[in-house]
C-alpha cells in the first residue's frame, strides 16, 4: 500500500468521523426542544433600530452600554461627549452615564443644578453645619458658595438636596449671631429668628478682602501713633 493510498484512507476516515459527530449533534437538538428553540433564536435577525430619533423638538440617539443593554434613547444635547470625525463634532458611541461607569467614575453635575439648595442650606444653619450635614469639609462649601468649583459630584448633589429637606422638615432655623459666636458648641442660649437679616449670610471674596484690608490699615494706625 503507498504513501498516497495512506493519506487517502486517514482523509476519509477524518471527514467519516466529523460527520458521524454532526448527526450525533443534530439528532441531540432534535431531541432537546429548548436546544432546538435556542437556535432558531440565534437564527432569526435582529431588527437594529434607528441610532437616531426626535423627540418633543430635540435629538435623541440610541446607546447600547453598559447600563443601557437592551438599549436606551439618550438625549445628544446633554446625554453625550463629542468627538471630531471629519471636521464635525459628532456624539460618542455611548452616553456620558455608561463611559463613566466603564472607567469607574462618577459623572459630574453642574452646580447651578444644586445652588440655590445649598444657598438655603447655609443660610439656614451655617457653613460649618451644612459642611458636617452633606459630608464635605467647610473650605469646599464656601468654595462652592463662591463660584470656584463649576460642577459636583453627583452623590454630593444629592446629599446637598437630602440636606435641605431634612432641614425643611425640622424647620431648622439659626440665628447669624449664634452661629458666628459658636452658641452651641459654648452652650450659650440661641437667639430666635424672627426677620430675613437674621439669617447667616456668607461673605463674599470681595467681602473677605474689604475687612482684611480694613484690619490691616487700623494696625497701620496703631503702630503710627506708637
Amino acid at each position: 500500500m503507498s504513501a498516497c493510498q495512506v493519506e487517502e484512507a486517514a482523509e476519509m476516515g477524518l471527514r467519516s468521523q466529523r460527520g458521524g459527530v454532526g448527526a450525533q449533534a443534530s439528532l441531540r437538538q432534535q431531541e432537546d426542544p429548548q436546544a432546538q428553540e435556542a437556535q432558531e433564536v440565534r437564527r432569526k435577525p435582529s431588527r437594529r433600530r434607528a441610532d437616531y430619533k426626535i423627540m418633543d423638538g430635540d435629538k435623541y440617539k440610541l446607546c447600547t452600554g453598559p447600563l443601557h443593554r437592551s438599549g436606551r434613547y439618550v438625549r445628544v444635547h446633554d446625554g453625550f461627549y463629542t468627538r471630531t470625525y471629519k471636521g464635525k463634532k459628532q456624539p460618542r458611541p455611548e452616553c456620558k452615564e455608561c463611559e463613566a461607569f466603564r472607567s469607574g467614575s462618577e459623572r459630574m453635575v453642574p452646580l447651578s443644578r444644586v445652588r440655590f439648595a445649598l444657598e438655603e442650606l447655609v443660610n439656614r444653619v451655617g457653613k460649618a453645619e451644612a459642611g458636617r450635614q452633606i459630608g464635605i469639609p467647610q473650605q469646599h462649601v464656601w468654595k462652592l458658595i463662591n463660584g470656584h468649583t463649576r460642577r459636583v459630584q453627583r452623590k454630593t448633589a444629592a446629599r446637598i438636596l437630602v440636606a435641605l429637606k431634612r432641614a425643611r422638615d425640622a424647620n431648622l432655623l439659626r440665628h447669624r449671631d449664634s452661629i458666628l459666636h459658636g452658641a452651641s458648641m459654648r452652650g450659650r442660649p440661641e437667639k430666635t429668628v424672627t426677620r430675613r437679616k437674621d439669617l447667616y449670610q456668607p461673605e463674599s471674596p470681595e467681602q473677605i478682602e474689604e475687612r482684611r484690608t480694613a484690619a490691616r490699615e487700623r494696625k497701620r494706625e496703631k503702630r503710627a501713633k506708637t
